[in-house]
């Protein structure tokens, strides 16, 4: 795979990050293989971590359930914000581009 294609590559999916390190350009292709990451890891630890806690806050009487469902509702956003920044490493990947995402793009996972 081309450099772009690669970095095109690592943002659709986890699949699509595996076969983008394992069969891309990956020493070229490194910043946008880290970036596509690093949003992939926040969003599975948003995701696990919000049902725990709202299943344990569940068990806690009328206060317990408002701050699940309060806790529900800023999960929800951070998703979505997860997702512009999804976004944006993608568009950054169209146009070549090596800009780090907001919040996130400081973070190494890859060496």
């Amino acid at each position: 795979m081309t450099r772009k294609v690669t970095n095109i590559v690592a943002y659709l999916t986890p699949l699509g990050w595996i076969l983008a390190y394992l069969a891309g350009d990956k020493d070229n292709c490194r910043f946008h293989l880290n970036q596509s990451l690093v949003i992939m890891i926040s969003s599975l630890v948003l995701s696990i971590g919000s049902k725990v806690i709202i299943t344990v806050l569940a068990f806690i009487p009328i206060l317990g359930w408002l701050v699940a469902i309060l806790l529900g509702i800023a999960s929800g956003l951070m998703g979505l914000g997860l997702a512009v920044l999804w976004l944006i490493g993608l568009f950054g990947a169209i146009q070549d581009n090596e800009r780090p995402i907001p919040i996130l793009g400081g973070f190494q996972v890859l060496k």
